[in-house]
């Protein structure tokens, strides 16, 4: 049996929080005019079909993902995703098997203790939140196909494949899921159940982001609870900087909210930091199954 080693810690472990405490806000208006019902009825809607995980899933079984591929397109895309219900218990059992190896503790509240191993030289979560999205890369990869092969098949730019991915996560209904270890939802369940609050939804859309080629940060602010993406993408919107590279705020817990929206109540405190995934992730905190 592998020993593991544990990280030295105060007060018998670390403390976390689940979930977001800030509400999804709406973005004030652009100055562009919405599009009205008459519109939006007359628009096109293009079906992205099902995609099955494991492949013989049958296709009645999809949960039905529909959105606007940017805040003023009349055009409704759907996207079907067909979990099979063995895989999907599967990577739940593997986020189970991931908070015993932690030592994961509910301490009730919303709060929880765990103790990060000696292996994880990342501060935070980040090799929670990596060991969570590679396990659900496999589940994921017949619905990351058809969403690449949208974009390539459409010519989008960077800034409009950003756009389309952050609009496909904001639709998923904001739920925290205060009854899963960490308070969150691996990718492939938040695709597969459609909830998922702040954080949950973050990882989701960064790991689409990067089966596209766009790079992107997971951010934290304890002061407000609240986790969002930067996104590598040019935008006039608001953005920071780490490593010379700019990012632009992407918010998506709040539907139709831009590239380059946040909230300006979450900028006071501003104590937003990165968090960091590893580019080794551990072995053992991926074959848990």
């Amino acid at each position: 049996m592998m020993r593991h080693t544990w990280a030295a810690l105060l007060i018998g472990g670390l403390i976390g929080t689940m979930g977001c405490r800030e509400r999804p806000m709406q973005p004030p208006p652009d100055g562009t005019a919405p599009l009205s019902a008459a519109e939006l009825a007359a628009g096109l809607e293009e079906n992205l079909g099902v995609h099955a995980f494991p492949e013989n899933t049958p296709h009645g079984l999809a949960s039905w993902h529909t959105w606007r591929p940017s805040r003023h397109h009349s055009t409704t895309m759907r996207l079907g995703y067909a979990h099979g219900a063995s895989a999907a218990a599967e990577v739940l059992a593997h986020l189970d098997s991931l908070a015993a190896l932690v030592r994961y503790h509910d301490l009730g509240s919303g709060r929880y203790r765990w103790l990060k191993p000696e292996t994880c030289v990342t501060p935070g979560l980040g090799c929670i939140l990596t060991a969570l999205e590679v396990r659900s890369q496999p589940n994921l990869r017949p619905v990351t196909r058809a969403l690449r092969s949208a974009v390539i098949a459409r010519q989008y730019s960077p800034i409009e494949a950003a756009e389309f991915l952050l609009q496909l996560v904001q639709a998923i209904p904001y739920e925290v899921p205060l009854e899963i270890p960490f308070g969150l939802l691996p990718p492939a369940t938040v695709m597969s159940e459609k909830r998922g609050d702040c954080d949950s939804k973050s990882l989701l859309l960064s790991h689409l982001l990067s089966v596209v080629g766009i790079r992107s940060l997971l951010i934290s602010s304890s002061a407000h609870g609240h986790t969002m993406l930067g996104i590598a993408v040019p935008t006039t919107g608001r953005t920071f900087e780490v490593g010379g590279t700019r990012y632009a705020y992407a918010e998506t817990t709040a539907i139709g909210s831009p590239l380059g929206f946040i909230a300006p109540n979450l900028l006071t405190p501003d104590d937003w930091r990165t968090v960091p995934k590893p580019e080794n992730i551990p072995s053992e905190l991926v074959s848990l199954d």
